[in-house]
């Protein structure tokens, strides 16, 4: 998790391992990304409560503290900095905050009020948990029930992300298993209250008719529209970017695609998952995450979608497949590749291994003519086992599973 301080400062929060530990870890960057020494007086500050310690999110008070949230044994934990690194001891007593809403607790998301007042947003048992703290650290009793709240959706859920209107209203978004997972999005009053008047009863589930999906992102646009993104399990072994848009009322935007949702791969990778989700100046939704061929050695990803949303998933690309051919496939040492275009095009063909890793090029940036073409290459030098051969060019691309034996 990461915020941006108003002098361009940058504060990220997460854990750091030691051995089968997981500790605190709290680091600031200047504008030009080099380590801040001011903060802690070496860039950072590690501390450690508890050997199942988590860190989620952090805010930033108006007074440049540093406040953030995560997990402590199975409470919900807050700790608060000066904003020269320090332990703030005025905050609680000694700069630490737990709260037990009674089960397996975890504060994953934290919103910091103008007038200092945090809330917290995460789970407990399966259910939303909901607390909001004084500038002190204590409970705000007008909150929930003397300042925390649970939230029972009717199924386990998680939470990854939240977001404050103006108003003080809030969305929660995460996914929810309902025989399979799905996204859901949750609307609140200031108060913690279900809105009636969004979606069904206040919440709303989106299923890309896949085995799982997983959201990790939510955007509430400048015009009100809300995204959310994550990643769809098409298959065991693969899975799409996933994202989906909501008028203000919950309900789905078909200006953004037929059902306001839509699920699609990097095309010649068969991996990819968004991670977070920004909006352009000019309405256009851009998309991080990552890809690959294999989950243990994926790439950044980034792609950009038009205002206006599908029909495309990488802007002004119209991509078209190749019908690719190997054979033998399996192959000891000799095969021949075979395809046809439809046009002339620039192309690159390569193989890579199980990590997604280049191991072979066959070609690369060649003009191939329109018409049918056969090339012979040797796997004489590459070890036993399962290979990707990508054929990709600006407009097209396919790809197929070798086998070397």
């Amino acid at each position: 998790a990461s915020v941006l301080q108003p002098d361009g400062k940058i504060v990220i929060a997460g854990i750091a391992t030691w051995g089968s530990n997981n500790l605190y870890c709290v680091a600031r960057f200047n504008a030009d990304g080099s380590v801040d020494q001011t903060f802690n007086g070496k860039g950072y500050r590690i501390d450690n409560y508890d050997t199942n310690d988590d860190l989620s999110d952090v805010g930033l008070q108006s007074d440049g503290k540093i406040v953030v949230v995560g997990r402590i044994t199975h409470n919900v934990l807050l700790i608060r900095y000066h904003s020269d690194g320090r332990l703030d001891t005025a905050f609680s007593g000694d700069g630490v905050v737990q709260t037990d809403f009674g089960g397996t607790d975890i504060g994953k998301a934290i919103h910091v009020f103008s007038d200092d007042k945090i809330l917290v947003a995460g789970t407990s048992g399966g259910k939303i948990a909901l607390a909001r703290y004084l500038p002190n650290g204590g409970l705000d009793t007008e909150f929930g029930n003397q300042g925390t709240k649970k939230i029972d959706l009717g199924a386990s859920v998680s939470v990854t992300k939240m977001e404050v209107l103006p108003e003080g209203d809030f969305f929660i978004s995460g996914s929810i298993s309902q025989n399979e997972d799905d996204f859901y999005l949750a609307k609140f009053d200031e108060n913690g209250v279900l809105d009636p008047a969004f979606g069904d009863s206040g919440i709303v589930t989106t299923d890309f008719e896949n085995s799982t999906e997983v959201c990790n992102a939510l955007l509430i646009k400048k015009n009100g529209k809300i995204v959310q993104a994550g990643f769809s399990l098409v298959e065991f072994e693969y899975s799409d970017m996933a994202i989906a848009q909501f008028l203000p009322d919950g309900t789905p935007d078909s200006s953004f695609s037929e059902d306001g949702k839509h699920h699609f791969k990097f095309p010649n990778l068969p991996l990819s998952w968004a991670l977070d989700v920004g909006e352009m100046k000019n309405g256009s939704i851009i998309l991080g995450g990552l890809t690959g061929v294999s989950a243990w050695y994926p790439r950044f990803a980034l792609t950009k979608l038009r205002p206006e949303g599908f029909n495309t998933a990488v802007e002004d690309k119209i991509i078209s497949r190749i019908n690719l051919k190997v054979s033998p496939n399996p192959v000891h040492d000799q095969a021949k590749l075979s395809f046809s275009l439809s046009q002339n095009e620039g192309l690159s063909g390569f193989l890579l291994d199980q990590n997604g890793r280049i191991v072979k090029t066959l070609f690369k940036d060649q003009i191939k003519s329109k018409g049918n073409h056969q090339i012979e290459f040797s796997l004489n030098e590459l070890s036993s086992g399962v290979y990707h051969l990508i054929i990709k060019g600006k407009r097209s691309f396919s790809q197929v599973k070798l086998v070397k034996l």
